[in-house]
């Protein structure tokens, strides 16, 4: 007896329903699951329940020392990860310029780190999704400078699918993450000794855009027992100071 196949309409609505299935698991409102508690008072209230932890996160780069501020944050957040998931974490870097005994400040130990250098472009896209969604690490970090919307979807899908953390490192002015549940813009300032490179690492924080709450901002200084949250000058204020000095 032959089977008959299915009419085309029929396969067309189906495809088109997964894709609405999809979308939503993308735009659906934070989990109430607690997620990474961030030991900054003004962050995690924003955060609520925590920094998710099956999601992707985005870091901007601000200023000229931004590269290392956004890289010192999120070696940060990557050494909070591995220790609260006892597990491994990959770095997946374009070029060679990560040095990574200058991560062990933050936390981010040897042990705990997998480093991979020299790849670009879909290379580095296809390492990203198939680390977030092997469900093996602790949290994965990229930089990337450009990251078509397609993309930015099936990572944030990739990283639903393992469990895993997500951290996209990327200069200032390019397009956001759309499906990005945080996205955070780290800016170095002067620390409180005279001048800059001198001193405990000193960073202005912000919480640009939170899917799942509020946003928030705060100037970080890195100790020797971890970051601490300090009061935030007027914006106007640390301009006029930065000019004068």
């Amino acid at each position: 007896m032959r089977q008959s196949l299915p009419a085309k309409g029929s396969a067309k609505a189906a495809v088109l329903a997964d894709l609405r299935r999809r979308i939503e698991r993308i735009e659906r409102p934070v989990s109430s699951a607690a997620g990474l508690v961030l030991g900054l008072p003004a962050f995690d209230e924003a955060l609520s329940c925590g920094l998710p932890e099956a999601a992707i996160h985005e870091v901007i780069r601000s200023g000229e020392s931004g590269d290392d501020a956004a890289t010192a944050f999120g070696a940060a957040l990557l050494a909070r990860l591995a220790e609260r998931r006892d597990g491994h974490v990959l770095w997946l870097e374009g070029g060679r310029d990560l040095y990574p005994p200058g991560l062990l400040v933050y936390g981010l130990t040897p042990d705990r780190l997998l480093l991979l250098q020299g790849i670009r472009g879909r290379d580095l896209l296809w390492a990203l999704e198939e680390a977030l969604k092997s469900g093996a690490l602790a949290g994965v970090i990229a930089e990337t400078d450009r990251l078509p919307p397609v993309a930015g979807r099936r990572l944030q899908l990739a990283a639903e699918q393992g469990r895993t953390t997500g951290l996209l490192l990327r200069p200032a002015p390019q397009p956001p993450v759309s499906s990005a549940l945080t996205r955070w813009r780290i800016t170095a300032l002067d620390s409180h000794l005279s001048g800059p490179g001198v001193g405990q690492p000193r960073w202005r924080v912000e919480l640009l855009h939170n899917r799942g709450g509020r946003t928030a901002e705060g100037i970080v200084t890195w100790t020797d027992r971890g970051w601490r949250e300090e009061s935030v000058p007027a914006w106007g204020e640390e301009t006029t100071a930065r000019r004068t000095a």
